[in-house]
């Protein structure tokens, strides 16, 4: 490792060849993997395309490709995003949306109907117009319009979703319902009964129950932010835009919390940093909610209790 970090690199064909054999101790293939990661090895992204058809890799590799500028990598997460599992389609799609070449094909293949437009969240779209790449900037016009903004407008808004709420009969809640949509919209960020992130504030014990307040929170995510919570834009000389909250920020490295994960980034490799005016929560998380699932997923956090997930 200490080799790898100082540029040698004659130990980096052994490694790939044991990354690369399904058949080698799972171990040593990690310990591979994480020697080449660090050496930033270019004949690296090849392996990791092909071990996206590998169960016990999958994830690693997803992650591992958003560190290389790589004209293939695009196409084969999107070939294979279908038969992803929802972990991996929200890792692939944190990665693609990394990049202005990476984001182009992305928003392309969701305008042409191959990926699931419903998939674009807030977040990244938020996090691929950071990337300031006419290409995708037209794409996200096109495709996701431009947010609503202004107080009335989200006072419209919020009384629109209590209209949801206060007129769905009890017998249409489905608890199991409103939480799948909870683990898909949230859990990434936000902790409640005890399963969730932590890059967000604990939803556990705030109050929940009060649902202008409630309703308030998740429309105008901006309207008081915490230091803790607001969004950073760091730059990397690759080309790559990270997008999250600072975790830890040295004299040597910034380390950046994302929905994906953490990752620690050498300030030398800092094009530059902004930290924006706005919650690391975005504003429209429900705009993209049928009313059943807008009613199912408000109750559900306002339930006193966990529920089974749904099978």
């Amino acid at each position: 490792m200490l080799s790898a970090r100082f540029g040698d690199v004659s130990s980096l064909a052994a490694l790939r060849t044991v990354l690369a054999d399904r058949s080698a101790d799972e171990g040593e293939r990690r310990h591979a993997l994480a020697v080449l990661s660090v050496a930033r090895d270019a004949e690296l992204p090849p392996i990791l395309q092909a071990l996206l058809d590998d169960n016990a890799f999958r994830s690693a590799a997803i992650r591992e490709l958003t560190g290389f500028d790589h004209p293939d990598t695009a196409e084969h997460l999107l070939s294979r995003y279908a038969s992803f599992p929802p972990p991996d389609r929200a890792a692939a799609l944190s990665t693609l949306a990394a990049r202005g070449d990476y984001a182009a094909a992305t928003l392309a293949a969701m305008e042409s109907g191959r990926i699931p437009l419903a998939d674009l969240t807030p977040y990244l779209a938020r996090q691929m117009a950071g990337l300031n790449d006419d290409r995708v900037t037209a794409l996200l016009d096109r495709l996701y319009g431009v947010s609503r903004s202004g107080d009335a407008a989200k006072r419209d808004l919020v009384a629109k979703y209590r209209r949801i709420y206060e007129n769905s009969a009890d017998w249409m809640y489905s608890a199991e319902h409103g939480r799948a949509i909870y683990d898909r919209v949230c859990v990434q960020c936000h902790k409640l009964h005890g399963a969730g992130g932590d890059i967000g504030p604990e939803l556990t014990g705030a109050n929940r129950l009060d649902l202008d307040y409630l309703l308030e929170n998740v429309v105008d995510p901006n309207a008081l932010i915490g230091h803790d919570y607001q969004l950073t834009m760091v730059r990397l000389t690759d080309g790559r835009v990270l997008s999250g909250i600072i975790e830890q920020s040295g004299d040597q490295t910034v380390t950046v919390t994302m929905l994906t994960g953490s990752e620690t980034v050498q300030r030398s490799d800092i094009a530059g940093m902004d930290r924006l005016d706005v919650s690391m929560m975005p504003e429209g998380l429900l705009d993209g909610l049928t009313e059943i699932e807008v009613q199912n997923l408000l109750k559900y956090l306002r339930n006193d209790r966990q529920v089974p997930a749904a099978q």
